[in-house]
């Protein structure tokens, strides 16, 4: 049944990139033609690497989801620092054109038993969820104790209805309230999920009508 799902869900996702390609390829001989606007076809050849960009997104974070889901995907664990992963997954995704990034990152540097590439992949589905419903900043912080690791990625922008928390981390599933606006495909929570379980961690999501926070939680190696 959840294949089924995830099946119809992928159809669903692709269908409006294939058709907007489908549609700009009936129009592309009359945009190469020798006297069409040079301007109006290199926007129209822009249009379509990004639907086929779209694609590629969707079906990596597919492959990435799947793989967790089938516990295909071997975790290596070794002693990661927390601080630096996140300290440079900020730098990577931190742009003019999005709200800034505030991170504390404690007193002392953070350590994890974890897969390097699959914790910075958390952190950066993360980032990129609150990047698109921010207004005005990101939090990021990181909190120790003798038992526990967290980080977490806090929003100011406009906070998750209540009856969607529940199934936020549900592949493919976006609230009703926003979904119009999202340019995400509904797999970046449900992939961050599936990445805590395989490190017997946890992700936890707090949210309110001014902020919305999701809290990764670690056991401390120390």
């Amino acid at each position: 049944e959840s294949q089924k799902h995830l099946s119809n869900a992928v159809s669903h996702e692709i269908r409006t990139p294939l058709a907007r390609l489908k549609f700009a390829l009936a129009l592309m001989p009359q945009y190469c033609q020798p006297d069409s606007d040079e301007q109006r076809r290199t926007e129209f050849l822009e249009e379509m690497k990004l639907d086929v960009k779209e694609m590629e997104n969707l079906l990596q974070e597919l492959l990435t989801y799947a793989s967790l889901e089938s516990q295909q995907k071997e975790v290596n664990l070794e002693h990661c620092d927390l601080t630096a992963l996140t300290l440079q997954t900020i730098k990577r995704l931190s742009s003019q054109s999005t709200p800034p990034i505030h991170f504390n990152k404690g007193a002392q540097p953070a350590y994890i038993m974890g897969d390097p590439s699959l914790i910075e992949r958390a952190i950066q589905n993360l980032i990129t969820n609150a990047q698109r419903f921010a207004q005005d900043a990101i939090d990021i912080k990181i909190e120790q104790n003798k038992q526990l690791v967290t980080l977490s990625v806090t929003n100011d922008g406009p906070g998750i209805p209540k009856e969607d928390q529940a199934k936020i981390f549900e592949p493919f599933y976006r609230s009703k309230s926003v979904q119009n606006g999202n340019k995400g495909h509904g797999l970046g929570l449900a992939i961050i999920k599936r990445i805590m379980e395989r490190h017997q961690g946890e992700v936890e999501l707090i949210s309110s009508e001014e902020k919305t926070s999701f809290i990764l939680t670690w056991p401390n190696p120390k």
